[in-house]
């Protein structure tokens, strides 16, 4: 297969673009496979003045060092963030990049954490900080990304740009035996930048994100304590990453041997308990096959005719992936005239599901054309004889 040779640039904030555009004009006329890493120490916009991580994707790199990744993660596990911030970093990397664009994650590099590494910030080489260090590197691993390990972080290296810890070294060695088994789940699963990644709320979200990640080679369930707090059972909604699997789902556990069943069409999954900053990620595989419920939203936009007349669409948006897992915008309806519109899928039966309607132009992930404020539609889905259900609703209109 081809050889893919790795080029990092350190501060290319330094030189002008113009630099960077004739570089990868050059280099990749010898060798188009080389690819060329940013280390953009800023921001994506960088208050939008020409120089932001988002600016050098343009014709010059093809990778850029994600430096938001380390700031909110941290701010996280570090006690100054709720886990949610992870979701406010998403957005971001979706309004700001293409789809298919690689970032990479990372928890330290040779200027981060300043003057120390990731396993002092998180207190040490000690079980505590250990954890700390799996907690926060967990996301770098399974989201869609180019994962960037700094050397001597998978051993635990506690001194600033110093020799790799080759002390620690041992099939014993928690980090190692973490990072050894993460390298192997992304080979095995085959996740890359255009593989599916969402979150998945649950009971505890001021402590623990949870998320499915879909690669071509299977579906991960992940559940990351991202606080010194003790949990005894976290409840989780997995109807709204079911979509076609409404059979008995099996939930694998990738660093033991248990195993958790889930009848057919049921939507709840319970986990517990969860030590301080405890990691757990589960294979999840379909063992019987039931098929969902073919579910029809019709909305009357009469009262939005005139902005659907000039140019405006109507979205749905809920919390299941079916319906854009509350992303606005992203579930455009099929328009039957200005007074009408609808959106077909499947969804598990006895799934609830929560959900709203906007009529917006669609290019931005924005809730101005939002249908009301406050509490959203619900409804419980419920197949006919023929596994069918049709919703009736109003724009506006509860």
């Amino acid at each position: 297969g081809d050889v893919y040779k790795r080029q990092r640039i350190d501060h290319v904030t330094g030189p002008s673009h113009s630099v960077w555009m004739n570089l990868r004009r050059f280099v990749k006329s010898i060798n188009p496979n080389v690819i060329l890493i940013a280390e953009v120490f800023r921001d994506f916009d960088n208050n939008n003045q020409g120089y932001g991580i988002k600016d050098y994707y343009n014709g010059e790199f093809d990778v850029a060092f994600t430096f938001p990744y380390y700031w909110t993660v941290n701010s996280i596990v570090n006690g100054n963030n709720k886990p949610n911030a992870i979701d406010g970093l998403r957005a971001d990397l979706r309004r700001k990049f293409s789809e298919g664009v690689t970032h990479s994650f990372f928890i330290q590099n040779h200027d981060v954490p300043h003057k120390s590494t990731a396993l002092n910030d998180y207190g040490g080489y000690n079980e505590k900080g250990i954890s700390k260090q799996i907690s926060a590197a967990t996301l770098m691993f399974v989201f869609p990304n180019s994962p960037q390990i700094f050397y001597g972080e998978e051993l635990g290296i506690t001194e600033y740009r110093g020799y790799v810890p080759w002390q620690n070294f041992s099939e014993h060695n928690p980090l190692y035996n973490f990072y050894r088994s993460m390298y192997k789940l992304r080979r095995e699963i085959k996740i890359s930048a255009n593989s599916e990644f969402f979150h998945v709320q649950n009971s505890q979200e001021d402590f623990v994100y949870s998320f499915v990640v879909r690669a071509d080679e299977g579906k991960i369930l992940g559940l990351i304590n991202m606080k010194d707090m003790y949990i005894d059972t976290v409840s989780l909604n997995i109807g709204v990453f079911r979509d076609k699997s409404c059979g008995i789902l099996s939930f694998d556990s990738l660093f033991s041997y248990s195993s958790i069943e889930v009848e057919e069409n049921y939507n709840y999954l319970f986990v517990g308990p969860l030590k301080p900053y405890e990691v757990r990620l589960y294979r999840i595989n379909e063992k019987s096959s039931v098929l969902p419920v073919k579910v029809r939203f019709n909305l009357n936009t009469s009262s939005k005719s005139f902005e659907i007349s000039a140019g405006k669409s109507a979205f749905i948006s809920g919390d299941v992936v079916q319906l854009g897992n509350w992303v606005p915008n992203r579930m455009k309806m099929t328009k039957v005239n200005s007074e009408s519109s609808y959106y077909e899928t499947y969804i598990c039966n006895n799934t609830q599901i929560e959900y709203k309607y906007l009529i917006d132009y669609g290019a931005l992930e924005r809730w101005d054309g939002v249908e009301f404020s406050g509490e959203n539609r619900k409804v419980i889905i419920s197949g006919d004889v023929n596994n069918e259900m049709e919703i009736f609703d109003t724009f506006g209109l509860r």
